[in-house]
């Protein structure tokens, strides 16, 4: 079902750092097209993901979902802040308000998008 794919990607994967099961959730024609061009495969994923966790924590909060058997679209709040702080990064925390989406084919994930807007 799409619901329990897209939650299970935000839950497994950007929350619980769970990149093992990246194939569990992508396409093998996977695009991620909030990536820069030459970037956006599923690999690329994977390193972008590895790269972000070592300087930032996130953490994505899902507030709701839309959805039919081709797309989802999730409007989230994502909290952010230096992981772990050190003297160079505040420690400071942001919140990013705004939507991802999800194209789904064959039961997997194949494209995504997201648009954030940092809140004051």
């Amino acid at each position: 079902e799409v619901k329990r794919l897209v939650t299970g990607y935000i839950e497994d994967i950007w929350n619980g750092r769970k990149l093992e099961l990246l194939p569990t959730y992508l396409h093998s024609e996977f695009i991620d097209h909030s990536l820069p061009l030459g970037a956006q495969n599923a690999l690329c994923v994977q390193k972008y993901l590895l790269e972000l966790q070592k300087a930032i924590y996130h953490h994505t909060e899902i507030e709701s979902i839309t959805y039919d058997s081709d797309f989802a679209i999730l409007k989230v709040t994502v909290t952010l802040k230096a992981s772990p702080p050190s003297d160079e990064i505040p420690s400071h925390q942001e919140r990013l308000h705004g939507y991802r989406i999800l194209a789904i084919s064959d039961q997997r994930i194949i494209a995504h998008w997201e648009f954030f807007q940092a809140q004051p």
